[in-house]
């Protein structure tokens, strides 16, 4: 009796994803997570502010100054970036420049479920570390503005803020799927690994600050008002 070779099982192509990124998944969810427990313990300190009789939420060190004030705003885009310039660029691209993939899309394994178990277990992971992160985020910026008693500082970091809107967690898991599938995409064309790096972060960057500059502003549909001729227009 001649035995029958079944193709690869999802387990067998899991553990291959996985032997072939590990050190860039572990990296990553360790960056991740330091990064969050940090928000969670400036989260705590804001907590603790006494901000009634203070003049301002932020008298609790300068550590916590400058990252609420200036890093908190510049760091959210990061995490989506790093994942499309590292986890999305190299994923076909090295395949191409080292051929590989003459030998891994010749077995019993076709191109197209070999990608897509990729992306998917890939994009699993993208989803998690994204969405912790965002949470995160979004706790510390909500207790600053419950801390703050509507002295001003807290204004800055409301829901309909850019810093309270980026750090909502759809909005970083969302950047971070979209950051993984543009590097995909530009590594699947230009097949080369640095180029693909190259490309990809100078288009994440490109599509950020037109969404940010064109497109964001038009989210909300214009208030309008009406009024009688002759009457003065309501404020």
């Amino acid at each position: 009796m001649t035995a029958v070779r079944k193709g690869a099982r999802m387990v067998d192509l899991a553990w291959l994803t996985w032997r072939q990124h590990r050190w860039t998944i572990v990296v990553t969810a360790f960056a991740v997570a330091g990064y969050s427990a940090y928000l969670l313990v400036l989260r705590g300190d804001f907590v603790q502010v006494a901000c009634r009789n203070a003049g301002s939420c932020l008298n609790i060190g300068p550590a916590p100054q400058i990252l609420v004030s200036f890093l908190l705003p510049l760091v959210s885009p990061v995490l989506a970036g790093i994942v499309g310039l590292f986890w999305g660029a190299p994923l076909l691209a090295r395949e191409y420049e080292q051929r590989t993939h003459m030998l891994s899309w010749t077995q019993d394994v076709s191109s197209t479920r070999w990608l897509l178990t990729r992306l998917a277990l890939l994009g699993s992971v993208v989803t998690v570390l994204s969405a912790g992160y965002g949470i995160a985020g979004t706790a510390l910026v909500r207790q600053i503005v419950a801390a703050d008693h509507g002295r001003g500082f807290g204004g800055q970091y409301g829901p309909f803020t850019t810093t309270g809107f980026e750090l909502w967690p759809p909005m970083q898991v969302v950047y971070a799927l979209f950051g993984l599938a543009l590097g995909v995409a530009i590594s699947a064309v230009t097949r080369r690994t640095v180029m693909a790096m190259g490309v990809t972060l100078a288009a994440f960057i490109a599509a950020r600050v037109l969404i940010a500059v064109w497109a964001r502003p038009i989210y909300l549909p214009p208030m309008r008002s009406t009024f009688p001729i002759g009457e003065r227009q309501p404020a």
